[in-house]
């Protein structure tokens, strides 16, 4: 008796606890400017990027957070160039409206543009749409729908194919047949 008693005392003493659910800081950053009231997370290839409006359109701030531990500011624009609230992202591109809402156009028409961000030191506006009157998205398929004056825009969002995993992929596929 005295036998089994041993091994069974010895396992209650390196007894573990069950795994514990848990909420934990990975990562501190410093904003600039305004209160951030508006996130959107997006990836361009291989990269997680995070986007940081302020409330009332006073610029956007874009950080790549692929390695949480190390956030990276990559580029802060003011109001002047940004103009306002995302309303979506793909990647290293965003859809603005200097509207706060950007579904409520029925006090005034808003304007929206198009940003690039793929050099982050140099962000682009390249495309803008003044006078918006009306704005839907079906985002099944990634379209995007803007009125104004000029008619009907009807945009596409999409995400660019990776290289690197274009050329694992082919490697992969084609090297194993």
């Amino acid at each position: 008796m005295a036998v089994m008693i041993g091994p069974l005392a010895a396992r209650d003493r390196h007894k573990t606890s069950p795994p514990q659910d848990q909420i934990e800081v990975v990562a501190h950053l410093p904003l600039r400017g305004e209160a951030v009231t508006r996130f959107l997370v997006t990836q361009h290839y291989r990269r997680e990027y995070l986007y940081a409006a302020p409330g009332g359109g006073k610029g956007l701030t874009l950080i790549d957070v692929t390695n949480a531990e190390k956030p990276t500011v990559l580029a802060e624009v003011d109001s002047a160039l940004a103009g306002g609230n995302v309303v979506t992202a793909a990647g290293t591109a965003v859809l603005l409206s200097d509207s706060r809402s950007s579904t409520d156009l029925t006090t005034k028409p808003h304007t929206f543009r198009i940003m690039s961000f793929a050099d982050p030191a140099h962000p682009v506006v390249s495309q803008e749409f003044a006078n918006v009157s009306a704005i839907e998205r079906d985002d099944r398929r990634g379209l995007i729908f803007v009125a104004n004056e000029q008619g009907l825009w009807i945009l596409h969002q999409s995400f660019a194919v990776d290289p690197e995993f274009e050329k694992e992929w082919k490697h992969v596929m084609l090297d194993n047949r």
